[in-house]
């Protein structure tokens, strides 16, 4: 509605679930802009919007607006932007889940994607949305933000609103620690707490909190360490040897 005029792209891990967003945005305009009709009376209902969508292009997945030049275009991660100029770039959920996120590979053909397709598509001061669950540190946040510190004057913003505000752990609310967002599916602090005892350390930090790794360790936490430490031995070391293994329980 402020600029008609602006090309946007939506990008998703799927092509599918890019195109449903895009299907959302577009049946919003149907219903609520000019030429909406009630779907039980066929009555005319008043134009809210001030848009409408073009004729000969409305489909779900790449629609634009009548009389601009403005629209939305829905691509999966990976697919080709070719003819398809970004005014505005959305990126929601780049990964589709931990295990993809654990791959090297998964995540490679993300950053590729992004620094070969998605980043030559945009225009000159284009503003760009990145939204994710950070299963994993080198994932495409953790790398544009990696870009970033070397850079003069950094580009990116970051918004992180844990489930409960959390020493450690950026909260874009400055909550004191413990306290819990209003929750718009109506869980309460006692559900918080449930579904961290319920999901492990790696998954709260990561679908709860917008941490990569869990903020108190996932297998050991530094209490664990604290009481198992060796005591101080006089002199200077020669070297210190620090050594980590993964196992499994079964």
């Amino acid at each position: 509605m402020q600029d008609p005029d602006r090309r946007c792209v939506i990008a998703s891990y799927s092509d599918y679930l890019a195109r449903s967003t895009a299907r959302q945005a577009r049946n919003i305009i149907r219903e609520h802009g000019h030429g909406a009709t009630d779907p039980l009376t066929g009555a005319s209902l008043p134009d809210k919007l001030g848009l409408s969508l073009a004729d000969d292009k409305s489909a779900a997945g790449n629609w634009k607006l009548a009389g601009h030049r403005g629209g939305l275009y829905a691509v999966g991660v990976g697919g080709s932007l070719t003819g398809q100029p970004a005014d505005v770039l959305v990126v929601d959920d780049p990964l589709k889940g931990m295990a993809e996120a654990d791959s090297q590979v998964e995540r490679e053909k993300v950053i590729t994607w992004w620094e070969s397709v998605a980043q030559t598509r945009l225009a000159p001061g284009a503003p760009v949305i990145i939204i994710q669950t950070r299963w994993h540190e080198a994932d495409l946040v953790g790398h544009v933000l990696a870009q970033d510190k070397l850079r003069a004057e950094p580009l990116w913003k970051v918004v992180n609103i844990p489930a409960v505000a959390t020493p450690g752990v950026p909260d874009a609310l400055n909550r004191p620690a413990g306290e819990a967002m209003d929750s718009a599916r109506g869980r309460t602090p006692d559900d918080f707490a449930r579904i961290r005892q319920d999901v492990g350390e790696r998954v709260w930090s990561a679908l709860y909190l917008g941490q990569p790794t869990p903020a108190g360790g996932g297998l050991f936490s530094q209490v664990d360490f604290n009481r198992h430490r060796a005591p101080t031995t006089g002199g200077t070391p020669a070297a210190r040897i620090v050594g980590s293994s993964r196992f499994r329980v079964r």
